[in-house]
């Protein structure tokens, strides 16, 4: 099955949507080598600001051994600073919230209008299971977001209902190094693009 990009706007262009051997995650091929894994299907991405010195995350899954090569959001009103992404471990598929950081893949800029901002030549090696992929900026910019729906995992839980992402206050620098006692509350969260090839 093929969704058109009408219905996942905010996916990198040129990209079509299939479903992944397990629920909730989808993969996007074509353009380049590698595939690009999303957010869970059935969550609706829209363009919305987020705010500044807010630690954003997002549950998704890997469905088989994959090597991470690339981080990306989609910014479609720049703002005058810098955002940083990473991958945490996800701590249980019972609430979906980040645990343990596994890469602070550095500094992106956000200064910049409807553009997929990427940071390449990365390498994660993830074993099948459950991650968190994490945002914050020193700034608001517009960015495509989760906005409806529920997480893929949710299911499997009791976790988040109601948005598809939590957040909690931050303030902006390099990543947390382990999140597993932090407090966040549900909010629609960045949408972060992890590109790779399964191993």
């Amino acid at each position: 099955m093929t969704l058109p990009l009408s219905d996942m706007s905010g996916l990198p262009q040129g990209r079509t949507v299939e479903p992944l051997l397990m629920p909730g995650m989808i993969k996007m091929t074509g353009g380049t080598n590698g595939v690009y894994l999303g957010p869970p299907l059935g969550t609706t991405l829209a363009a919305a600001s987020q705010a500044a010195n807010t630690l954003f995350s997002v549950c998704f899954m890997i469905p088989d051994d994959f090597l991470l090569t690339e981080l990306a959001i989609n910014v479609t009103v720049a703002g005058a600073g810098n955002a940083r992404l990473g991958i945490y471990a996800c701590r249980s598929i019972n609430d979906g919230l980040p645990g343990k950081l596994l890469l602070d893949a550095g500094v992106v800029s956000v200064n910049v209008t409807n553009t997929l901002v990427r940071l390449t030549g990365l390498s994660l090696r993830l074993k099948r299971g459950w991650y968190c992929a994490a945002y914050v900026a020193d700034v608001a910019c517009t960015v495509f977001r989760t906005s409806t729906g529920q997480f893929g995992w949710q299911p499997f839980g009791s976790g988040v209902t109601a948005v598809s992402g939590v957040s909690r206050a931050f303030t902006y620098e390099e990543l947390p190094v382990d999140e597993t006692y932090a407090t966040y509350g549900n909010n629609n969260s960045t949408a972060v693009f992890v590109k790779g090839d399964f191993l």
